[in-house]
């Protein structure tokens, strides 16, 4: 059985009004993850999702449907600060969740993101790992 590690802006339906992101996106990463897990595979969720506050929040975790779902801690803030400061801290949660947590025989699956790619790109040159981007 492999392990695979999927990164994005996924929002569980139990989630649905906490969390904030675009139905197509919700949509399409919901399907991917319910596949990977009929194929008998284990699936951790490393979401991106911002939650409805308007201050700092807390870093949760899920299991649900045999996948366990990590929404990363953030800021709520609206405001350019706000948006600069929740990317930094998205962006540090995903740099040690990578290093920590995805072994090098793990796959990655990215979300396409033009945010993350890059950042994924520059950890992959020192932690070996394989990562699909999908689109």
């Amino acid at each position: 059985m492999s392990k695979y590690h999927y990164i994005g802006w996924f929002i569980s339906p139990l989630q649905e009004g906490e969390y904030i992101g675009n139905v197509p996106g919700k949509l399409k990463m919901r399907y991917v993850a319910k596949k990977v897990v009929e194929s008998g595979n284990q699936l951790t969720v490393f979401s991106l999702a911002s939650r409805n506050e308007k201050s700092f929040y807390r870093k949760r975790a899920y299991t649900q449907e045999n996948i366990q779902v990590i929404y990363t801690g953030g800021y709520g803030g609206k405001g350019k600060i706000g948006r600069f400061l929740n990317a930094c801290l998205k962006k540090i949660q995903l740099c040690f969740y990578i290093i920590v947590k995805c072994k090098k025989e793990d796959t990655i699956i990215l979300y396409h993101s033009v945010a993350y790619t890059k950042l994924l790109a520059q950890l992959k040159r020192f932690f070996a790992r394989k990562v699909i981007c999908e689109v």
